[in-house]
């Protein structure tokens, strides 16, 4: 029986990955819209090193945004 259960979440993980996998990079992805893309700011490769060298922190927003832009490259 719990190998049964482990075999369901097993399958449930893997559907979720697969579904995740098919909207990211994708036009199902919400943040690939023309707006959203519009609205992004570009960083700088110094910016990037900076801010995982500890120089200088990103704020949240900006660092979302960095992931976001990432997604356009």
């Amino acid at each position: 029986m719990a190998e049964r259960q482990g075999k369901l979440e097993g399958l449930k993980i893997f559907a979720k990955n697969v579904f995740k996998g098919a909207t990211v990079n994708s036009i199902f992805d919400p943040d690939m819209t023309e707006k959203k893309v519009q609205e992004t700011p570009e960083f700088t490769a110094k910016q990037i090193l900076n801010h995982y060298r500890g120089k200088e922190k990103l704020t949240q927003e900006q660092f979302e945004q960095l992931k976001r832009s990432v997604k356009y490259m």
